[in-house]
């Protein structure tokens, strides 16, 4: 039988003054994961249309913990 342990991770939107805190999270097997399917959104063409690209924007990844594993810049 396979076990899979599955983890909660939140993705927070980090801004220069704002961040938007994901309360809800996703589950996935590792970061690694979570962090493929974060860059194949924002390589999508419009995913990501409502971020100002003259800002620097930031996706944090969480573990249950709340310690930031990753983060991954929003880069247009």
């Amino acid at each position: 039988m396979d076990h899979c342990t599955v983890s909660r991770f939140f993705l927070d939107l980090e801004g220069k003054d704002t961040t938007i805190s994901d309360e809800d999270g996703v589950e996935a097997q590792d970061v690694d994961y979570v962090v493929a399917e974060i860059q194949a959104v924002i390589g999508e063409k419009d995913s990501v249309s409502f971020i100002d690209p003259r800002e620097c924007w930031n996706i944090a990844i969480r573990n249950e913990s709340g310690i930031i594993v990753k983060r991954i810049p929003i880069i247009k």
